[in-house]
């Protein structure tokens, strides 16, 4: 949840700057809340609930009745029972939206490389048939909210990430710049693919020596 993150940036020294933290699930709980009108089924960690308590929730384990399927990052929590019950609500009817709260293929964790939302999001789109709508990265949507909140024009700003296709490649299809750092999931090779960062940084602390140098080059 977005409190959560909030407390994480604070506890490294990151200061929150006023109210808005944007991430996808407060999007989409605002949306659903406008349009959808009924239970909604979310495939995802309990604690990003939080986000989404106003809304009504499927009763747990109902395979018909939702409004809509939201899908996270559920981790450890998917199974086969877990991807097939939404897979059958998705044909339950076909016209329940199936929402993305981002298309993150996979993430760093201590324990080494984990998969993401992306992988099972495709899988239903291929079983059910339908194309999910992405309320996250590399949504250009999501990037325009960003700048909307920032009061800047996608031409100022600069994203920085450590995902070249999500972050980089996202950001740069926005009309943002995008910044590549060489930490958390970052590999050699991401270097050698079709998406090109405007700039890499060793890490996000190189960023205000690297400020000041583009800041006396300007």
């Amino acid at each position: 949840p977005r409190r959560k993150i909030r407390e994480k940036l604070e506890a490294m020294g990151i200061r929150v700057m006023g109210e808005p933290l944007l991430h996808p699930v407060f999007g989409a709980a605002q949306g659903l809340k406008a349009h959808t009108g009924g239970p909604v089924a979310f495939f995802g960690r309990e604690g990003t609930r939080e986000d989404l308590k106003e809304l009504p929730a499927l009763e747990t384990g109902a395979e018909k009745g939702a409004r809509a399927v939201v899908v996270g990052d559920l981790g450890p929590g998917w199974d086969f029972h877990t991807l097939n019950r939404a897979f059958r609500l998705l044909m339950e009817d076909p016209q329940l939206p199936l929402l993305a709260l981002g298309m993150t293929r996979y993430w760093q964790a201590p324990e080494g490389l984990m998969l993401d939302v992306a992988p099972f999001v495709k899988a239903l789109e291929h079983a059910a048939g339908r194309e999910a709508l992405v309320l996250g990265k590399p949504s250009a949507a999501f990037f325009s909210e960003a700048l909307s909140i920032l009061g800047v024009q996608a031409g100022e700003a600069l994203m920085l990430g450590d995902d070249i296709i999500t972050d980089v490649g996202g950001a740069q299809d926005a009309g943002l710049r995008g910044g590549l750092v060489q930490t958390g999931k970052y590999r050699p090779a991401d270097l050698d693919g079709p998406v090109q960062p405007d700039v890499v940084l060793p890490a996000l602390a190189e960023l205000p020596e690297r400020w000041r140098q583009w800041s006396t080059q300007a």
